[in-house]
């Protein structure tokens, strides 16, 4: 029994994200990643938190860069990283830890500033300064990335607010961010640091520049998604203490995968869910294995892969796609989705990459932006909902069939413009029976870190017969049990994996 499902125009809503936190997983298989900086905060008794700089030893301050983003959304990079280099300095005495950060007017008036203290289990601590209204709230953070709300003030969670902070906010040179926080308030309601001599915490910065944090941000931060970097910040002495930081880049990398070909057929094909069009018979034919992961944990699973058969070609206006593979029972949260680019650096384009996925739900065109942020709807920007899809459910299988036009002009959505003749680079990720967003993916490991698998397929132009048989399958990865994706970020908040989310 065949079940149809028509693929139309429909809510553009489908497309949403988890934020992923410092929620750090501890895995004694993995190494601490190291910090950018080491700094040492020293015993001094006379910081007085005044924003005067004369009771403190410059001796002891460090210099950190900070990278701005595209906007104030954080989920978009720019091609070249706008950097700003801050000081930061700190101290403790018996009882507080002190801080000193300037951040300089070069691109910008600073309005405000975050202070994030993670890395120990429990301490997901901060301080939010707001030095053009010179006001701050201390901050705990959310642990993991189940859990995607922002930073909230320690009194919302039933916390106190420790903080205390002198604020000097110009134009002229910058802005000066002094403050203090217990060492060991004892509140867990609020997250607090609990600090004793020799112990360490990370420590992150974001800053809103030239925009308020009520209208958006923060649109600089610490962290870049091909590295996570932090302060690590030791109490006296830096005596060996470990941090709770696991894992490996902020996102796979991409390797450039098998070769596929796309012939040019000159027979219709109507998108119906089913390859029964004599035009099918022209397409090459591709075996993908994807391999699932587990978010909640970045466990990459070598037990559950997925097949899929591919069916590829093209008429000169439109690129064609048929996959097939076997599902028992029709989910909502199953869909496949397929990314789209020139290159095999596509999820790494400062303007974003293609993007569509097909459910039971339609069809949705989107686009991806740098560093594989927020998937974003084309419609949902003014730019168009190019292609067609339809689902159809035969026994035990699941056929997707779906076409996308080789130039749609909609340059909005992030749409490529290919010819015959032409390379389009695909990888294809996987939802199966998962509310949380795509759980297998195309991957390879290499010295025990996962890639995205970018595979390169070459228009073939009318009468250009291919040059192989097809069957190209996708590489096998080999993760043993211990090595592992751990997808540690940061809440600045950078969204460093694709994630989607089937919002309700």
């Amino acid at each position: 029994m065949k079940v149809y499902r028509t693929l139309t125009i429909v809510v553009i809503t489908i497309f949403g994200i988890s934020i992923l936190s410092t929620g750090v997983i501890d895995t004694a298989a993995q190494d601490t990643i190291a910090p950018t900086l080491s700094l040492v905060a020293e015993y001094n008794p006379g910081i007085l938190v005044d924003g005067d700089y004369g009771d403190w030893n410059m001796a002891n301050e460090g210099y950190f860069d900070i990278f701005g983003y595209d906007d104030g959304t954080t989920t978009t990079f720019q091609s070249e990283y706008d950097t700003l280099t801050t000081v930061i300095n700190f101290a403790h005495n018996n009882s507080h830890l002190f801080w000193f950060l300037y951040i300089p007017v070069d691109l910008g008036h600073v309005k405000a500033a975050d202070i994030h203290f993670f890395g120990k289990p429990g301490q997901n601590d901060g301080v939010h300064m707001y030095a053009y209204y010179n006001t701050y709230m201390d901050l705990a953070f959310p642990d993991g990335d189940e859990d995607p709300s922002p930073p909230m003030g320690d009194e919302y969670y039933g916390g106190t607010n420790d903080a205390f902070c002198y604020l000097n906010y110009t134009s002229l040179y910058g802005s000066f961010f002094e403050g203090s926080k217990p060492l060991r308030s004892g509140d867990s309601a609020g997250k607090d640091i609990f600090l004793d001599y020799g112990q360490a915490i990370a420590v992150e910065i974001a800053a809103w520049i030239n925009i308020l944090p009520e209208d958006n941000g923060p649109n600089f931060g610490t962290m870049i998604p091909e590295e996570f970097r932090y302060i690590r910040l030791d109490i006296g002495d830096n005596l060996g203490d470990q941090l709770d930081i696991y894992g490996g880049p902020m996102y796979p990398g991409s390797v450039e995968g098998s070769e596929y070909q796309a012939p040019y057929i000159v027979k219709p094909i109507e998108i119906d869910g089913e390859a029964n069009e004599a035009a099918w018979n022209d397409a090459m034919e591709y075996q993908l294995t994807l391999s699932y992961l587990n978010w909640s944990t970045g466990i990459i699973d070598t037990n559950l892969v997925w097949n899929i058969t591919m069916l590829v070609c093209h008429d000169g206006v439109n690129m064609y796609f048929y996959f097939d593979l076997y599902d028992e029972l029709e989910s909502p949260g199953d869909w496949i989705g397929l990314v789209l680019g020139k290159g095999v650096d596509m999820l790494n384009y400062s303007e974003g990459t293609d993007f569509v996925m097909m459910g039971s739900y339609g069809y949705l065109d989107g686009y991806i932006p740098r560093g594989l942020g927020e998937p974003t709807a084309d419609e949902s920007v003014g730019g168009m909902n190019d292609g067609q899809a339809n689902v159809t459910y035969t026994s035990t299988h699941r056929q997707v069939e779906f076409s996308k036009p080789l130039n749609s002009g909609d340059s909005v959505g992030k749409d490529w413009v290919f010819t015959a003749g032409d390379y389009m680079y695909i990888t294809v990720v996987l939802a199966q029976n998962s509310e949380d967003g795509p759980n297998y993916f195309d991957l390879k490991d290499i010295d025990g870190k996962p890639y995205f698998v970018i595979h390169p397929v070459k228009l073939l132009k009318e009468g250009e017969n291919p040059t192989d048989e097809g069957n190209g399958n996708t590489f096998t990865i080999g993760f043993s049990a211990t090595d592992l994706l751990i997808i540690t970020a940061s809440i600045t908040p950078i969204i460093a994996i694709v994630y989607l989310r089937r919002k309700k």
